[in-house]
């Protein structure tokens, strides 16, 4: 499929016939306060309505299955008007530029997880099932596509010399060419540039926006000095533009687009744990609590290759407090760490590195620190089917049991999603 790109006849360029592509399913974070996570650190990816998680982890020496469930509610609810199908835009989602509030809404997510707890690493409870219960959402959502951007910006660019164009002609020699000029753009950016859908201009690219306009309004006077001669400067330049965004148009047309944002992300993510010990309802009680950002940043290395190559750093700060009174531990947890990740096409590389240490450790504790070093291979079979494994060494229990020697883990599993993909669809 091809973006037509006709400036002279004032066309916007159809971004719904990009070729997207979705990311891998993220597991849930109702895993995490289990301690069965196969990630500590995620990146949010395709936006779902509802994924499945299911994994086999090994607890106390055993292989043990482990389920979760995490839904959208903003994608479970929403409907379109043709029909009561839930739909998920995906142009839409790539150029929209949602408010606070708005990005909270849309990316917020509900999960519960089961699992067979690991005595380590629940103090003196007794062996059972632990619930998991997590929610996640993102502050900052991240931005479009390197390469849409840069077509995006040249082609808006051109469109305000072809307002400044158009102003100048109708002027009759009487009103001042810097008035004019001023006027025009001053109008195109606080007003015009309103009218295009496809507008993902950042505040940054909005004043590199005006000083190139303003620089070209220089250049054009300065140069000509005359009105009669400005239009050819005017043209010169458009011409240019036309020539780069073309170029652009070429890449974007021929890559696979990444149906997930870029640049810089804030997510908010937080939790809890309930025991069942000896699997009896009549027992259960609250284990542990956690909060923890993740900030994050992807880039796209290799802009000009038709496939998929991206490329992210992550972070995580945690803090998770146990329940001491039920002796699950008798210091609460704070998490720092950060995560390496590639992505080619329908496979992810990646692994991470977390940080715990004991905040308010007791009297008499040897060592008050731990950590978890994991790598994991991911393959998308498809928008609704993720494999998973990951191998490493993960915390050691609670802090009674830190100076014990470390011991390694591995996690398989699988990721089933509901995401409802409608790549084409009109901007609405």
């Amino acid at each position: 499929m091809t973006i037509p790109c006709r400036l002279c006849a004032q066309a916007r360029p159809d971004i719904t016939q990009l070729k997207f592509e979705t990311l891998k399913l993220s597991s849930a974070p109702a895993f995490i306060l289990l301690g069965v996570e196969p990630e500590n650190i995620q990146r949010p990816g395709t936006p779902t309505k509802f994924i499945t998680g299911l994994q086999n982890s090994v607890t106390d020496s055993k292989i043990q299955p482990n389920l979760a469930f995490e839904i959208s509610p903003y994608y479970m609810t929403q409907k379109t008007v043709q029909s009561n199908k839930i739909r998920f835009n995906a142009a839409k989602f790539m150029l929209d530029r949602p408010g606070l509030f708005e990005t909270i809404a849309r990316t917020a997510t509900v999960s519960i997880g089961t699992s067979v707890i690991s005595e380590k690493s629940f103090g003196n409870l007794q062996k059972g099932t632990g619930l998991g219960i997590g929610m996640r959402f993102q502050l900052i959502s991240g931005n479009p596509s390197d390469a849409y951007r840069n077509f995006n910006y040249y082609y808006l660019k051109n469109q305000a010399i072809e307002r400044i164009e158009e102003a100048v002609d109708i002027s009759d020699g009487s009103f001042d060419i810097s008035k004019i000029f001023d006027a025009t753009i001053e109008t195109f950016i606080n007003s015009d540039l309103q009218e295009f859908k496809n507008n993902t201009l950042s505040r940054a690219e909005i004043r590199r926006l005006r000083k190139e306009l303003k620089s070209l309004e220089y250049e054009a006077i300065s140069r000509k000095g005359t009105k009669s001669g400005i239009p050819d400067v005017l043209r010169t330049k458009r011409t240019e533009g036309n020539g780069i965004i073309n170029k652009s148009l070429e890449i974007l047309n021929r890559k696979a687009t990444p149906l997930a944002k870029q640049g810089f992300m804030l997510e908010v993510a937080a939790g809890q744990v309930y025991v069942f010990e000896d699997d009896a309802f009549s027992s259960g009680r609250h284990a542990k609590s956690g909060i923890w950002l993740v900030p994050s940043f992807r880039w796209d290395i290799d802009k000009t290759n038709p496939k998929m190559s991206l490329f992210d750093i992550m972070f995580v700060g945690r803090h998770t407090l146990n329940n001491q009174s039920a002796g699950v531990d008798q210091t609460n947890y704070l998490d720092a760490g950060s995560k390496l990740a590639f992505t080619r096409q329908k496979w992810s590389m990646n692994v991470e590195f977390v940080y715990r240490y004991a905040t308010n450790p007791r009297e008499g504790l040897v060592k008050n620190y731990t950590y978890r070093l994991v790598s994991g291979l991911d393959y998308k079979i498809s928008d609704a089917v993720t494999l998973k494994f990951n191998f490493g060494t993960n915390f050691d229990g609670n802090s009674a049991t830190y100076t014990q020697a470390k011991k390694i883990f591995a996690i398989g599993g699988i990721n089933l999603g509901l995401v409802s993909f409608k790549p084409n669809a009109d901007i609405k």
